[in-house]
């Protein structure tokens, strides 16, 4: 059913009473709300392909591919949005400027992506993300699919502002849309008719709104005579399979091939063509729009291969190409021109004639470097996107991407239209020079960002951590501030230019940054002893070890000085000084936090990880680096690892005990896991690659100025410098093995779960001489490192010191999902 005129002023209106409240949602909720967009796509996938591909014929693992992009798009604009950096904020003292929502947009879904660029897709997820309500003229093309898209969204939007989310349908409700005076700019992906056509009606509006449409685009592919040389059949290869793509129906379909004089490729690039199936067109419009574009091409360059409705493949001279322009226009679908040239001065003027494209590509060999370097410089004044030795089709979603380019590829080629960078267009910059913080609208609330500083117009109401203080381990860089390690080592280094990723980005999640935590030496260590810096008190259990290496940030959370700390570790590093210190601890899965800007032991076992006083504060700072966590099941299925309990000493097994007696008591299934990898090859790989790893990170540092390393971490580099290569090599395989056998285990099982260390901190006096203890903290910490898996202590009472309940899995997001569970039954938060 078509909408009506009423309809859509309805739409607009609705629009424009939410476009307040949507753009003071706290980011925090913003970002959750496209999470749920995209959640919720996810979750009713298999109908949605089926009705899209009844629609469409597009078959369903393009689409599959296509809905996973499209959520992939939500997911990041949340990540985003969370960042908070989108706003641009500018602060000069008296004037402060930020980026806010435009107002309510209108979105013109396209035919041939029903959900990429249709009713949830990247215009309608930036608009969003921006702050933008969105009023969706939907693609007669796939009604269908566009109307449960619309179901799923609006279900997914309950909890956002009434009316910031609506679809209209039909030729009438387009025409309405773009001029009514509530919506504030529009977006759209289709013909350069139809485009034309809405961008004249939004500039010969009372009130001209921005028009950002992406219309036609010939996509030209330059190839020089060096390349054909070097790889003529896999040119050949990828041109066929880059025109065959979604039958050609691709906005980047390479639509130009320009190939030097005597090519010798004109047969191999025929029957390549000729050997393409011949695929429906999305409809029929877009089937008679193509059958109109060959027999326009037919008319001025030869037909090499195809017929009727399939691919084809046309050749043209330069000449040709210069004076024909029907050469020079898109024609949507399978179809491409070959156009030669003589030389690279025809090259070049071939490239300054071809019309504004989102893309071109240069097929080039090393010794090309000249005639590419101009060619370049050509042609990125002709295209949003230059591809080097690749193929058009295929467009990256991420912070990097640039979807657009000069007419008649977009109406407007200053931005993009998908990635993040899209939000943009559905910004509007304001400053504000001596208005009282008080009556600032969000997003911009304002705030102090110092103590007793000035105020300052740059977030909004809430970020995910405003109010939480964070330490960081000395080993994560901190601008003005030299990284000294723990070592006498670096006494003298020098101030940092720059901060570590994950202490910014925790930062602009609203963290306040309050200073640097002690550590063991290069965190070469895991009792936390350090004689160059000292040993931080535990404060659980004075006079008793914090445990290491991220000995300082567990013992700032504990006594209060940070609620969070960022911390590594390589074998234990954050878990285990949790346990000793009663506080929660969590080890992601390997690289899930970024290590840039953290000083690195060895970068095969270190992960970042966090302090918390509780699974919540850990989440949330989870989520704040753009992560999800997942709900638990109401029945977790935890693999005991019984041998970790049995050989514990005995106030940790008692309390791991009583903890797994709650847990059944609770309903939760407990099972017997006996069959790990043996606790002593553990540790000999992971010693290995470590020691290995360490040497060479500490080579030249440890060459010149050896007396400046304390006795342990120094004969451990000496140690790891022994190691032959080939033993390193060993260690790297049987690690890979170990990951096997320990992901079999899950088979059966939700999480492991066991004491995090099997002994209460030892004295400090006590600890100091016992050779043995580094290898009984890390018994049951190494385990995790050596497979990449994530793992959390929990903080468990115990008869003199704290104890740590360890629980790994193999999701960050489901793991910290059962670890909020078990606290939950064990009375903590």
């Amino acid at each position: 059913m078509e909408s009506t005129t009423a309809d859509v002023v309805a739409a607009c209106v609705a629009a424009e009473r939410a476009a307040a409240d949507l753009a003071e949602l706290p980011l925090a909720r913003r970002s959750a709300l496209l999470t749920a967009v995209a959640d919720a796509l996810a979750a009713d996938g298999a109908a949605l392909i089926a009705l899209a591909d009844a629609e469409t014929a597009l078959g369903v693992e393009p689409l599959r591919a296509e809905l996973a992009r499209t959520t992939a798009q939500l997911r990041l604009l949340a990540d985003e949005v969370l960042r908070g950096d989108f706003l641009q904020a500018r602060d000069e003292g008296a004037v402060q400027r930020v980026l806010v929502p435009i107002g309510p947009v209108a979105v013109y879904a396209a035919s041939n992506f029903p959900f990429a660029l249709s009713v949830a897709g990247s215009d309608t997820a930036s608009a969003l993300a921006a702050g933008c309500p969105v009023v969706v003229k939907a693609h007669p093309g796939h009604p269908r699919t566009s109307r449960r898209t619309e179901e799923v969204v609006a279900e997914a939007l309950a909890g956002a502002p009434r009316g910031c989310f609506s679809v209209v349908h039909g030729f009438t409700a387009g025409s309405a849309l773009i001029t009514d005076p509530r919506i504030k700019a529009a977006a759209f992906t289709g013909s350069q008719a139809g485009g034309r056509a809405l961008f004249d009606a939004a500039a010969a509006r009372p009130d001209p709104i921005p028009f950002y449409g992406e219309l036609g685009s010939v996509n030209p592919v330059f190839v020089t005579r060096a390349a054909i040389e070097a790889r003529g059949a896999e040119i050949v290869a990828g041109f066929a399979g880059s025109l065959s793509r979604y039958n050609g129906q691709l906005c980047t379909s390479p639509g130009l091939l320009l190939l030097p004089e005597g090519h010798g490729l004109t047969g191999e690039l025929a029957a390549a063509v000729a050997a393409l199936p011949v695929a429906p067109m999305l409809n029929e419009r877009i089937a008679h729009g193509y059958r109109e574009g060959v027999t326009r091409l037919s008319t001025v360059a030869t037909r090499l291969a195809g017929a009727g409705a399939g691919p084809q493949l046309f050749q043209a001279s330069a000449a040709d190409f210069h004076g024909h322009p029907e050469l020079r226009e898109e024609c949507f679908g399978p179809a491409s021109v070959i156009v030669e040239y003589r030389g690279e001065d025809e090259l070049l003027a071939l490239a300054a004639a071809v019309p504004g494209s989102l893309t071109a590509t240069i097929h080039a060999e090393p010794g090309d470097t000249v005639l590419a370097r101009r060619l370049v410089r050509v042609l990125s004044r002709r295209a949003g996107r230059l591809v080097w030795n690749d193929w058009p089709t295929g467009v990256a979603v991420n912070r990097a991407t640039n979807h657009g380019g000069p007419w008649p590829a977009t109406t407007n080629p200053l931005h993009t239209s998908i990635g993040t960078e899209a939000v943009r267009r559905f910004q509007v910059p304001v400053a504000v020079q001596g208005v009282p913080a008080e009556v600032l609208p969000v997003p911009g609330a304002a705030r102090h960002v110092r103590d007793g500083g000035p105020y300052t117009w740059i977030a909004p109401t809430e970020r995910p951590l405003d109010g939480f203080t964070l330490a960081v381990k000395e080993l994560f860089a901190v601008a003005g501030r030299p990284l000294g390690a723990g070592s006498a080592a670096r006494a003298t280094a020098d101030p940092e230019p720059t901060t570590a990723e994950v202490v910014t980005r925790l930062v602009d999640a609203g963290a306040r940054l309050v200073g640097t935590t002690a550590l063991h030496e290069f965190a070469f260590g895991v009792t936390g002893i350090n004689h160059h810096t000292g040993t931080p008190v535990n404060p659980s259990a004075p006079g008793r070890i914090p445990g290491g290496s991220s000995s300082g940030s567990a013992a700032a959370v504990a006594d209060g000085s940070a609620r969070i700390a960022l911390a590594t570790d390589t074998g234990g590093s954050v878990r285990i000084p949790a346990a000793l210190c009663g506080v929660v601890g969590f080890k992601p899965s390997h690289g899930r936090y970024p290590a840039t800007g953290v000083f690195p032991l060895s970068p095969t076992l270190d992960h970042v990880g966090v302090h918390a006083r509780t699974v919540a504060d850990v989440c949330r700072v989870h989520r704040a680096l753009g992560h999800s966590v997942s709900d638990a099941p109401d029945v977790l299925r935890l693999g005991v690892l019984t041998r970790e309990v049995e050989h514990a000493d005995t106030p940790v097994r008692e309390a791991t005990r009583a903890a797994l007696e709650r847990l059944a008591a609770a309903g939760h299934k407990l099972v017997d896991i006996t069959e790990l990898p043996a606790p002593e090859a553990v540790l000999g790989t992971s010693n290995t690659i470590m020691f290995f790893e360490a040497a060479a990170v500490h080579r030249e540092s440890l060459r010149a100025n050896a007396v400046g390393y304390g006795r342990d971490v120094h004969d451990r580099l000496v140690a790891g410098a022994a190691i032959a290569p080939e033993d390193y090599q060993r260690a790297l395989r049987h690690r890979e093995r170990v990951a096997t056998q320990v992901r079999a285990l899950f088979a059966d099982v939700d999480a492991l779960i066991g004491p995090t260390v099997g002994l209460l901190a030892p004295p400090m006096s006590v600890a100091a001489e016992d050779t043995a203890l580094p290898a009984r903290l890390v018994a049951n910490t190494r385990l995790a490192n050596l497979t990449g898996s994530p793992a959390i202590s929990l903080p468990l009472p115990g008869a003199d010191a704290p104890v740590g309940l360890q629980l790994t899995g193999t999701s960050d997001a489901d793991l910290l999902g059962h670890a909020a569970l078990v606290a939950a039954v064990l009375g903590q938060r």
